[in-house]
């Protein structure tokens, strides 16, 4: 489990973020979309109307990401000296990126606190 955290920039060397994702979550009507700039990676909530344009879009760099890889990883984002899970994470069985864990009942944001027994 030593190297079971990382830098979202290795995201793209392990396949899992070749280009941008978009991922749609029909039972809260939210958009998601991870990203990278340079050496950065982001991750997106958003709504659109039937136009397409943005209703709201909450963005959020991401600091690290956790797991092995084996089922998955979840990205993390910091505020302070504070580690939030991000809603989106990668699933290694599906090859796919959805919801992360407690998500997909709730609609958290990036509000959903790492404790250190998670990280530990």
């Amino acid at each position: 489990m030593g190297n079971s955290m990382f830098m979202p920039d290795r995201l793209a060397s392990l396949g899992w973020l070749t280009k941008p994702v978009d991922f749609f979550n029909q039972h809260n009507k939210r958009r998601y979309e991870i990203f990278a700039r340079g050496t950065k990676v982001y991750e997106s909530e958003y709504s659109v109307d039937e136009q397409g344009k943005d209703i709201f879009r909450h963005t959020e760099e991401l600091a690290y990401v956790i797991g092995t890889g084996e089922n998955g990883a979840t990205p993390i984002v910091r505020r302070g000296n504070f580690l939030f899970q991000a809603p989106i994470s990668y699933y290694s069985a599906t090859k796919s990126w959805d919801l992360s864990p407690n998500f997909e009942t709730r609609d958290l944001a990036f509000n959903l606190p790492i404790t250190s027994d998670c990280v530990g």
